[in-house]
C-alpha cells in the first residue's frame, strides 16, 4: 500500500528530473544524519545481528529506511525493493527480540536467529512466496538450522496479509503497470 501511495504521489509531479532529485536530496541529507540507512544494507544487517543498536535506534532505522525506500522506489529511480525489503526484515527481527527481551529474559545469542526470521517473515508477507523465502534465507545463511522456524514464520507471514486482503507487492505493481498501458 505504501508503494502504491508513493507512486501515486510522484505521479502528481510532472517533471521526471524533479522526481529523481527528491530521493537524491534525501540520500544526501541521510548521508550526514543517518548514513546507516544508505547502501545495500550488508553492514547494517551485520551490526543488527551483533546487537550493535538499541531498541530505539532500531525503530528509528526501520522508520527512516522504510520511508526512504518508498521515496526512492516511488520516484522510479533505478534500484529495487528486494534488498531494502530484506534489510527491513533484519530490522524487524532486531526490534522484535529487543522488544520481547524487555519482557522476557532472552539471551543475546538468539539475536541472529530473529534477524533471519525477520527477513523470512517480511519477505513472505510482502512478496507472498513463502517457499521462495525459505529457500532464499536458507541459502543466504548457508544453513538448514532454521528450516522449521523459517517455515512456520513464513507460513504465518503469508496467511496474515492474505486474511487482511492485502495484495502481494508484485501483483500490485503489475496491476499498476497494466493500468498505465490501458488506453483511457
Amino acid at each position: 500500500r505504501s508503494i502504491d501511495l508513493s507512486q501515486r504521489l510522484y505521479q502528481t509531479i510532472r517533471s521526471q528530473a524533479l522526481r529523481l532529485i527528491i530521493p537524491f536530496m534525501c540520500a544526501g541529507a541521510l548521508g550526514f544524519l543517518l548514513p546507516d540507512v544508505l547502501g545495500g544494507g550488508h553492514t547494517l544487517a551485520l551490526q543488527v545481528a551483533s546487537g550493535g543498536y538499541t531498541f530505539f535506534m532500531l525503530c528509528l532505522l526501520f522508520c527512516v529506511k522504510f520511508v526512504f525506500s518508498m521515496a526512492c522506489f516511488g520516484s522510479g529511480s533505478p534500484g529495487g525493493i528486494f534488498l531494502p525489503l530484506l534489510v527491513l526484515g533484519v530490522l524487524v527481527g532486531g526490534i522484535y527480540i529487543q522488544g520481547v527481551g524487555t519482557l522476557l529474559p532472552l539471551s543475546n545469542d538468539m539475536l541472529p536467529n530473529f534477524v533471519v526470521l525477520g527477513m523470512a517473515g517480511l519477505f513472505s508477507a510482502i512478496v507472498r512466496a513463502p517457499i521462495t523465502g525459505i529457500v532464499l534465507i536458507s541459502e543466504m545463511t548457508g544453513s538448514f538450522r532454521h528450516l522449521l522456524t523459517l517455515s512456520l514464520v513464513s507460513l504465518l507471514a503469508y496467511l496474515i496479509p492474505d486474511l487482511l486482503k492485502i495484495r502481494p507487492v508484485y501483483e500490485q505493481l503489475l496491476s499498476r503497470l497494466l493500468e498505465k498501458q490501458t488506453p483511457a
